[in-house]
């Protein structure tokens, strides 16, 4: 299992009403790898990945 499948399925919640910031989720996951020893893998790398699960959904607040 990659890093991130591994990230998402173990520290992750992906109940419908579940909000997480892009960024904040992205630290959350390189400190996850740095935590079990592995290299985190890109940001665009990670979402794309995310991209790929059913009902998470990328949402922009406004200015």
């Amino acid at each position: 299992m990659d890093s991130i499948a591994q990230f998402i399925e173990q520290e992750c919640s992906l109940e419908s009403d579940t909000k997480y910031s892009g960024s904040k989720l992205y630290e959350a996951y390189r400190q996850y790898c740095q935590a079990i020893g592995r290299k985190p893998q890109s940001t665009n790398a990670f979402k794309k990945a995310l991209e790929k699960l059913p009902n998470v959904y990328q949402h922009r607040t406004s200015s």
